[in-house]
């Protein structure tokens, strides 16, 4: 882009002149001085001229450089926001309980603990399956080593058979013995898995990702079967609550998408809810808010701001940079580029402000450029 600034100074001899009058005329010379100095400063001052490519600046907010200068091009109108507060809630819990009656003998989670599928979170301790499966293990050994010895004994009886050095009584009692202990073994090893299994209810898993909403159990307690250990909450079913002033609730926009901030991060979020009721303790409107994206370390409980739009009648004003604002006549204004090409000071009257840009109220219109 072919940008011009030029600083053009007046000359300075008419002020010379003007105090020649001075010394003719004390009085009359003394207020045309006075009169033609703040007529030279006001008028003479900064005045630019420059070549500026509107084509160039082809988003409404995006500043370009001339040379030591900044030129922005004002935008439409922006929507003005309602700033509600949210707070993070579930509405998705459960209890896990007790598979087994047992006492509690550890607890691997504290209140407010994300957990992720398949971690560990409570072990039950039951003396009773203890013992069962012991004994279980020590049947299933025993009917290995009875099998063993079995199979060995009925192959060698089957070989001297084959030789005919035994008769076929002797055979088939072999191969009765066989077949009774591989029986035994493989009831000793249905029970083994069995009294394994019911071990594994002992030590209680997450049965999804969630967070850990209270707990309920105490290390040493005795835990009967069925009895609630702990509740869970999931993280997907996260619902942002908030409360609308009931004076706004005709100028908000509630079938939109909803901008909400939560830790720092940036959500879109859609209207799941508007209560038809006002709630008289602190006259306001409940709603709930559900992000399109999952809320990252979302745990309920989250702090978090909703900008709700208003309509289309309760539009702000005209957004631009603060460094663009100056002090100048004992007003705030700015400098503005005008079709001669020339940047002419404009008072403006300022509203609210939003991190670096300014709200204007009035003194300026869309498409207009600042110089700064």
């Amino acid at each position: 882009m072919s940008n011009i600034i030029t600083w053009q100074y007046q000359t300075y001899w008419k002020l010379f002149s003007a105090f020649g009058i001075c010394m003719k005329d004390s009085r009359t010379g003394f207020f045309s001085t006075v009169y033609m100095m703040c007529v030279l400063l006001f008028y003479s001052g900064f005045v630019y001229s420059f070549d500026c490519d509107l084509s160039e600046y082809y988003n409404p907010i995006e500043v370009g450089s001339i040379q030591d200068k900044s030129c922005f091009v004002v935008g439409e109108r922006h929507r003005k926001h309602l700033s509600v507060p949210v707070i993070a809630e579930s509405e998705s819990t459960i209890s896990i309980s007790s598979k087994l009656t047992g006492f509690v003998s550890e607890i691997f989670v504290n209140e407010g603990d994300r957990v992720t599928k398949g971690d560990e979170l409570v072990l039950i301790d039951d003396p009773v399956l203890n013992d069962s499966l012991s004994v279980a293990y020590k049947n299933l050994v025993v009917a290995r080593g009875k099998h063993k010895k079995s199979k060995a004994s009925f192959k060698r009886i089957a070989i001297l058979f084959q030789n005919k050095l035994i008769s076929k009584e002797a055979y088939e009692a072999a191969e009765l013995e066989h077949d009774i202990s591989l029986a035994e073994m493989e009831t000793a090893e249905e029970h083994y898995k069995s009294s394994k299994k019911s071990k594994s209810y002992s030590l209680i898993h997450a049965p999804y990702d969630g967070f850990v909403r209270s707990v309920d159990a105490r290390v040493g307690q005795l835990s009967q079967y069925g009895e609630g250990l702990l509740v869970l909450t999931k993280i997907d079913d996260l619902v942002l609550k908030g409360w609308v002033p009931a004076s706004f609730i005709a100028d908000v926009v509630f079938d939109g998408p909803v901008e909400v901030d939560i830790a720092g991060d940036r959500y879109s979020a859609d209207v799941l809810f508007v209560s038809d009721e006002i709630n008289t303790r602190h006259q306001s409107v409940e709603i709930k808010l559900k992000t399109t994206s999952k809320i990252t370390g979302g745990m309920s409980g989250m702090y978090g701001e909703a900008l709700l739009s208003f309509r289309d009648d309760r539009l702000g004003g005209y957004l631009i940079p603060k460094e663009a604002i100056v002090f100048h006549g004992g007003m705030y204004g700015v400098f503005v580029a005008s079709e001669q090409s020339r940047v002419k000071f404009r008072w403006i009257d300022s509203g609210d402000e939003y991190n670096e840009m300014v709200e204007v109220i009035s003194g300026l219109s869309a498409g207009e450029k600042i110089i700064f």
